[in-house]
Protein backbone atom coordinates (compact mmCIF):
# COMPACT_ATOMS: atom_id res chain seq x y z
CA UNK A 1 0.00 0.00 0.00
CA UNK A 2 1.17 3.89 -0.87
CA UNK A 3 0.01 6.13 1.58
CA UNK A 4 0.15 9.49 -0.12
CA UNK A 5 -2.57 12.21 -0.93
CA UNK A 6 -3.94 11.83 -4.68
CA UNK A 7 -6.62 13.35 -6.26
CA UNK A 8 -9.00 10.04 -5.66
CA UNK A 9 -7.88 8.80 -2.50
CA UNK A 10 -4.97 8.89 0.57
CA UNK A 11 -3.89 5.34 0.49
CA UNK A 12 -3.57 2.78 -2.43
CA UNK A 13 -2.19 -0.85 -3.99
CA UNK A 14 -2.75 -4.00 -3.93
CA UNK A 15 -4.21 -6.01 -1.45
CA UNK A 16 -3.83 -10.21 -0.51
CA UNK A 17 -6.71 -10.99 1.58
CA UNK A 18 -6.19 -14.84 3.26
CA UNK A 19 -8.62 -16.82 5.33
CA UNK A 20 -7.09 -19.70 6.61
CA UNK A 21 -9.54 -23.19 6.30
CA UNK A 22 -11.51 -23.43 9.92
CA UNK A 23 -11.65 -27.13 11.73
CA UNK A 24 -15.71 -26.91 11.47
CA UNK A 25 -17.52 -27.23 8.37
CA UNK A 26 -20.12 -24.62 9.32
CA UNK A 27 -20.00 -21.11 8.95
CA UNK A 28 -18.98 -19.14 6.02
CA UNK A 29 -15.83 -20.06 4.45
CA UNK A 30 -14.81 -22.79 5.84
CA UNK A 31 -12.41 -23.67 3.49
CA UNK A 32 -11.03 -20.73 3.54
CA UNK A 33 -9.80 -18.31 0.69
CA UNK A 34 -7.21 -15.98 -0.59
CA UNK A 35 -7.92 -13.25 -2.74
CA UNK A 36 -5.62 -10.74 -4.66
CA UNK A 37 -7.57 -7.24 -5.31
CA UNK A 38 -7.15 -3.55 -5.55
CA UNK A 39 -7.60 -1.61 -3.30
CA UNK A 40 -7.79 2.49 -2.29
CA UNK A 41 -9.06 4.80 0.65
CA UNK A 42 -9.39 8.63 1.85
CA UNK A 43 -9.34 10.20 4.91
CA UNK A 44 -13.27 11.07 5.88
CA UNK A 45 -13.82 14.56 6.74
CA UNK A 46 -17.03 14.92 8.73
CA UNK A 47 -19.57 17.66 7.55
CA UNK A 48 -22.14 19.11 9.67
CA UNK A 49 -24.39 22.01 7.20
CA UNK A 50 -24.50 19.55 4.03
CA UNK A 51 -24.80 16.19 3.03
CA UNK A 52 -21.38 13.60 3.01
CA UNK A 53 -21.60 13.28 -0.35
CA UNK A 54 -22.18 15.52 -3.28
CA UNK A 55 -25.29 15.50 -5.56
CA UNK A 56 -26.67 17.63 -8.40
CA UNK A 57 -29.76 18.76 -6.28
CA UNK A 58 -28.48 18.59 -2.87
CA UNK A 59 -31.85 20.34 -1.91
CA UNK A 60 -33.81 17.33 -3.33
CA UNK A 61 -31.02 14.76 -3.57
CA UNK A 62 -31.31 11.25 -5.07
CA UNK A 63 -28.91 8.51 -5.45
CA UNK A 64 -28.54 4.97 -7.10
CA UNK A 65 -27.95 1.11 -5.17
CA UNK A 66 -26.36 -1.73 -7.03
CA UNK A 67 -26.27 -4.98 -5.17
CA UNK A 68 -23.98 -7.62 -7.36
CA UNK A 69 -22.21 -10.69 -6.52
CA UNK A 70 -23.14 -13.81 -3.90
CA UNK A 71 -24.54 -15.45 -6.77
CA UNK A 72 -27.71 -13.90 -6.56
CA UNK A 73 -29.71 -11.76 -9.03
CA UNK A 74 -28.64 -7.73 -9.81
CA UNK A 75 -30.82 -5.24 -8.05
CA UNK A 76 -30.68 -1.76 -8.20
CA UNK A 77 -32.51 0.71 -6.26
CA UNK A 78 -33.24 4.29 -6.66
CA UNK A 79 -32.88 6.54 -3.48
CA UNK A 80 -34.17 9.95 -1.86
CA UNK A 81 -31.64 11.63 -0.07
CA UNK A 82 -32.75 14.11 3.11
CA UNK A 83 -29.77 17.14 3.52
CA UNK A 84 -29.55 15.77 6.98
CA UNK A 85 -27.99 12.09 5.13
CA UNK A 86 -31.90 10.39 5.78
CA UNK A 87 -32.12 7.71 2.97
CA UNK A 88 -35.66 6.68 1.66
CA UNK A 89 -35.91 4.13 -0.87
CA UNK A 90 -38.34 4.74 -3.73
CA UNK A 91 -41.20 2.57 -4.23
CA UNK A 92 -42.28 -0.06 -5.40
CA UNK A 93 -39.26 -1.58 -2.74
CA UNK A 94 -40.17 -5.37 -3.19
CA UNK A 95 -36.65 -6.38 -1.72
CA UNK A 96 -37.82 -3.94 1.35
CA UNK A 97 -34.28 -2.17 0.86
CA UNK A 98 -33.34 -0.08 3.83
CA UNK A 99 -30.44 2.36 3.90
CA UNK A 100 -28.68 4.14 6.78
CA UNK A 101 -25.73 6.92 6.14
CA UNK A 102 -24.17 8.02 9.44
CA UNK A 103 -22.40 11.48 8.59
CA UNK A 104 -20.59 11.40 11.76
CA UNK A 105 -18.85 8.32 10.29
CA UNK A 106 -19.01 8.06 7.17
CA UNK A 107 -20.16 4.75 7.90
CA UNK A 108 -23.35 3.45 5.03
CA UNK A 109 -25.45 0.20 5.66
CA UNK A 110 -28.76 -1.37 5.46
CA UNK A 111 -30.26 -4.29 4.42
CA UNK A 112 -32.30 -5.96 1.41
CA UNK A 113 -34.52 -9.29 0.88
CA UNK A 114 -32.92 -10.73 -2.40
CA UNK A 115 -35.90 -11.60 -4.78
CA UNK A 116 -37.45 -14.98 -3.81
CA UNK A 117 -35.98 -14.85 -0.39
CA UNK A 118 -37.30 -14.25 2.89
CA UNK A 119 -35.09 -13.36 5.30
CA UNK A 120 -32.86 -10.37 5.04
CA UNK A 121 -29.44 -9.75 4.28
CA UNK A 122 -27.40 -7.10 5.89
CA UNK A 123 -24.73 -5.20 4.35
CA UNK A 124 -22.37 -2.42 5.61
CA UNK A 125 -19.51 -0.18 4.27
CA UNK A 126 -18.15 3.36 3.55
CA UNK A 127 -18.86 6.41 2.43
CA UNK A 128 -15.71 7.06 -0.48
CA UNK A 129 -16.06 10.71 -0.55
CA UNK A 130 -13.08 12.08 -2.63
CA UNK A 131 -14.83 9.48 -5.47
CA UNK A 132 -18.36 10.72 -4.20
CA UNK A 133 -19.39 7.11 -4.17
CA UNK A 134 -20.54 4.93 -1.31
CA UNK A 135 -18.96 1.00 -1.12
CA UNK A 136 -20.36 -1.92 0.88
CA UNK A 137 -20.47 -5.77 0.57
CA UNK A 138 -22.74 -8.49 2.35
CA UNK A 139 -22.25 -11.78 2.47
CA UNK A 140 -23.42 -14.71 1.02
CA UNK A 141 -23.63 -18.85 1.19
CA UNK A 142 -20.46 -19.07 -0.51
CA UNK A 143 -19.53 -15.65 -1.80
CA UNK A 144 -19.84 -11.62 -0.74
CA UNK A 145 -21.36 -9.35 -2.40
CA UNK A 146 -20.82 -5.76 -3.13
CA UNK A 147 -23.35 -2.59 -2.82
CA UNK A 148 -22.20 0.73 -4.84
CA UNK A 149 -23.78 3.78 -3.89
CA UNK A 150 -23.78 6.55 -6.47
CA UNK A 151 -25.30 10.11 -6.17
CA UNK A 152 -26.76 11.68 -8.26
Amino acid sequence: MTFQPLAQSDLAGALKWTKPAQDKTTGLFASGFTANTAASGAIYTLTTNFPALTYTTPVAARGDLHFRGAALPDLDAVLSISTADKATVDLPNANKVSVTITRKSGLLGGSFTPTGATKAIKFTGVLQQRQNVGGCYFPGAAQSGTVEFVPR
